[in-house]
C-alpha cells in the first residue's frame, strides 16, 4: 500500500504558521495562474457548446444522441409510442420520466408537423447549458456538504474553495466533453448523485433516497446504488427511494399516459432493454445499436474480458460467452464486497469517507452495467472529491502533487486516445478499455484510504509524500 501511495499521493500539505487573513488557507485567494486556468475552463465550456450545437443541428446526419430523447418527448406530446420512434437508427432506451420532462424541447421526426416545436439548434443549446448548470450545481452542493462536515469555514472564492470544485472537473474534462458531445444525460445523473451524497452527509436520509430514485428514473442501472442503504440498514433512505420510484416510474407516467399504457411502457423497458443486456435475447430490436457487446464501445468488465480474448474487431463475436459473463459477475461481486468491507458496516462521521465509499460504488455501478460508455466516466467526480477533501485539514494549505497532476493527465490522455477512432493504433486503446484501468486505479486509491481509516487512531491518510517546490 505504501509503495502505491508514495508513487501517486493526491495531496501534500504544509502547516500554516499564522491564522491571519493573508496566511489562513481558508481565505487564500487564487493565484494568477489559477485565475487564468479558471478563465480557460469557462471559455472552453462556451466554445465547446458552440461546437456541440453545430454537430447536433447543422450536419446532414446529426452527431448527437439528444434526438433520441427529443423524439421520445415528441411521442409523449403527440400520443405516439416513445419506444417505437428512432433517431439516426437508435431507439429511446430510458424510463418514460425523462421523455416526459423533455416535452418542452420535443423534436418531431422528419415530415411530422412542427407547429409549436423548437428547432434542434435551440434545443441542443438549451440542453447543453442546462447540463453545464446541473453539473456545476451538483459539484458545488457536494463540496459545500464536505466543507460543512470538516468543521472549518472556507471562504467562498478562496483557493481551497475552488480546488475542491474544479480539480475533479479538470481530472475528468475529456469524459465530460464526451458526455456533452453525445448530448447525453450523464451530467444530469452526476448532479443527482452529488445531491444524494450531500444529503447523506447532512443526515437527510429520506431526501437522499429521493435523489437516488431520481437517478434510477433517468437510467435504470443506478438500482445498483440500493446496495448502500441496504448495507447500512438505512430504512429512511429506502423509504424515500421507494416513494421516489413510485412517483417517477408509476404515478407521473400514469398521469401522463394513463395507468395501462404506463405499465406497458415499463414492461417494454424491461423486455427490450434490461433483459437483452443481461443475456436474454428474446427481443433483439436494440441489439445492433445497444445490447450486443459489439454494438457500442462499452468499457465494462465484460467488455474488458471479451475484447482481450478477441483483439481482432472483425472477428469479435457480438455476444459474450457464458464464461465471460460469469467472470464479469464474479469481478463485479468481488470488488463490491471489497468496497463494502472497506466502507464498514456503520456510517462514518466523516463526510469525506462516506463520499469516497459511495463514489467507489458509483464507479462499480457503471462498470457492472454491460453497457458502459466512455461518457459515463464523469461519475468518477464524487470519488475524486472525497479523496481530495479527506486529506484536507484545518490550518493547512492544499497543494497538488506531481503525482496527482500526473493522474489528471493520464486519465484525460486515456480518454483522448480512446476517442481517436480513425487511428487503428488508438482503436486498440479503446478496445482494451484503458480508461477503465485508470478508473480502477482511482477506485483502488479510495479502497486503500478507506482501509487505512479502519486502523485504530488513523484519522487521515498516511502522509508519505512531503511538500516540495515542485508542487503547485
Amino acid at each position: 500500500m505504501t509503495t502505491l501511495l508514495s508513487a501517486i499521493h493526491p495531496l501534500s500539505a504544509s502547516p500554516v504558521s499564522s491564522a491571519t487573513d493573508n496566511d489562513d488557507p481558508a481565505r487564500e485567494p487564487l493565484w494568477r495562474a489559477e485565475r487564468c486556468g479558471l478563465a480557460i475552463l469557462i471559455v472552453l465550456a462556451l466554445a465547446y457548446g458552440g461546437l456541440v450545437v453545430y454537430r447536433s443541428a447543422f450536419l446532414e446526419r446529426p452527431l448527437t444522441d439528444l434526438g433520441c430523447f427529443l423524439h421520445a418527448a415528441w411521442a409523449v406530446r403527440t400520443g405516439n409510442d416513445i419506444y417505437a420512434v428512432t433517431f439516426n437508427g437508435c431507439y429511446y432506451c430510458y424510463p418514460p420520466l425523462l421523455a416526459i420532462l423533455l416535452v418542452p424541447l420535443a423534436l418531431p421526426p422528419a415530415g411530422a408537423d412542427q407547429t409549436w416545436m423548437l428547432p434542434l439548434v435551440y434545443s441542443s443549446a438549451i440542453w447543453y447549458f442546462l447540463n453545464v448548470g446541473l453539473a456545476a450545481w451538483g459539484v458545488h452542493r457536494l463540496a459545500g456538504a464536505l466543507e460543512e462536515n470538516a468543521g472549518s469555514l472556507v471562504l467562498s472564492g478562496s483557493r481551497q474553495w475552488w480546488l475542491l470544485r474544479t480539480a475533479p472537473i479538470w481530472a475528468c474534462l475529456v469524459a465530460i466533453g464526451s458526455a456533452q458531445g453525445h448530448g447525453q444525460s450523464n451530467l444530469l445523473l452526476l448532479a443527482l448523485a452529488c445531491a444524494m451524497i450531500a444529503a447523506f452527509t447532512r443526515g437527510q436520509r429520506f431526501q437522499a433516497g429521493l435523489w437516488m430514485a431520481g437517478a434510477i428514473c433517468v437510467k435504470i442501472f443506478p438500482l445498483f446504488l440500493l446496495i448502500y442503504p441496504l448495507w447500512r440498514r438505512d430504512w429512511r433512505c429506502l423509504a424515500g427511494c421507494t416513494v421516489g420510484l413510485l412517483l417517477g416510474l408509476f404515478v407521473i407516467p400514469s398521469m401522463v399516459f394513463g395507468p395501462t399504457r404506463a405499465m406497458a411502457y415499463n414492461r417494454t423497458l424491461v423486455t427490450a432493454v434490461v433483459l437483452p443486456a443481461l443475456g436474454d435475447g428474446a427481443d433483439n430490436s436494440r441489439a445492433e445499436t445497444l445490447t450486443n457487446i459489439t454494438a457500442t464501445d462499452t468499457q465494462s468488465f465484460m467488455a474488458m474480458l471479451h475484447n482481450a480474448i478477441y483483439l481482432d474487431r472483425d472477428a469479435r463475436p457480438p455476444q459474450v460467452s457464458s464464461l465471460v459473463f460469469r467472470l464479469h459477475l464474479f469481478i463485479a461481486a468481488t470488488l463490491t464486497l471489497l468496497t463494502l468491507y472497506a466502507g464498514g458496516w456503520n456510517r462514518s462521521a466523516s463526510a469525506a469517507k462516506e463520499t469516497m465509499f459511495i463514489g467507489m460504488l458509483l464507479f462499480l455501478m457503471m462498470m457492472t452495467s454491460p453497457v458502459c460508455h466512455l461518457h459515463y466516466f464523469p461519475w468518477l467526480i464524487p470519488l475524486l472529491m472525497g479523496l481530495i477533501q479527506w486529506q484536507w485539514q484545518p490550518g493547512e494549505t492544499q497543494h497538488l502533487s506531481v503525482g496527482w497532476i500526473g493522474l489528471f493527465v493520464v486519465n484525460n490522455a486515456a480518454h483522448i486516445m480512446a476517442h481517436l477512432r480513425e487511428d487503428p493504433a488508438m482503436l486498440v486503446v479503446r478496445d482494451l478499455c484503458l480508461c477503465s484501468y485508470v478508473g480502477l486505479t482511482i477506485w483502488l486509491l479510495g479502497w486503500i484510504y478507506l482501509m487505512q481509516a479502519k486502523e485504530p487512531g488513523r484519522s487521515r491518510p498516511l502522509q508519505v509524500l512531503a511538500h516540495d517546490s515542485n508542487d503547485v
